[in-house]
């Protein structure tokens, strides 16, 4: 009998946040994936993770959401799945969890240090006012709507907001924060809320 696990490996792209449970089952696998598609400058990872002197396999988004390929494996492997930061903050890896477990195979999660919580606690912001929480795509287009609207309605409700940026590893592609500042400061023509403001 196989199974699938989850590990966060943290924020530090080093990868020095490892826990201690999540190095152990590392070593006790048959086969290790690294998911990094979602996040900037992680290339010290990889010279982290070799130091455990193991092979591991860097796997792509469409490979995660497909999941077809790693639920398979995991029906006679014990199968883990190295996420940065937390290992459930992506609805992507909570999907196939809920999969492998309607498909019978155990799993188990490591969780880790993340940024939702994270961003919080630098800001010196309150994680009890954390509001719905909104990701603005390399498509600002498409999404300015989505981002305005929830900030808007978590203003109403007196909740912070955070603004996810998308990055595309394969691409080296990332949203930069000032053009979400300009692309919101921007909005504010077509919405007419008078939420976001300029000030000098």
């Amino acid at each position: 009998m196989g199974s699938l696990t989850f590990i966060g490996i943290g924020l530090n792209d080093s990868g020095k946040d490892l826990t201690v449970s999540g190095s152990s089952l590392i070593k006790n696998s048959d086969k290790v994936y690294l998911e990094t598609y979602t996040t900037p400058g992680n290339k010290k990872i990889d010279l982290e993770i070799k130091k455990l002197n193991l092979k591991f396999y860097r796997i792509s988004r469409e490979l995660i959401e497909d999941g077809k390929e790693i639920l398979e494996e995991s029906k006679n492997k014990n199968i883990v799945l190295l996420v940065l930061g937390d290992s459930m903050i992506a609805t992507t890896h909570n999907d196939l969890r809920m999969r492998a477990i309607k498909c019978g195979i155990p799993t188990r999660i490591i969780h880790n240090a993340n940024i939702i919580t994270s961003s919080f606690v630098e800001t010196g912001l309150h994680t009890y006012k954390i509001g719905k929480i909104v990701t603005m795509t390399l498509d600002t287009f498409s999404s300015i709507s989505a981002v305005y609207n929830t900030i808007h309605a978590n203003l109403l409700l007196g909740l912070h907001t955070l603004i996810l940026l998308e990055f595309n590893e394969e691409q080296n592609k990332g949203v930069k924060p000032n053009l979400v500042l300009k692309t919101l400061l921007d909005s504010e023509n077509d919405f007419k809320q008078n939420i976001i403001k300029h000030y000098k």
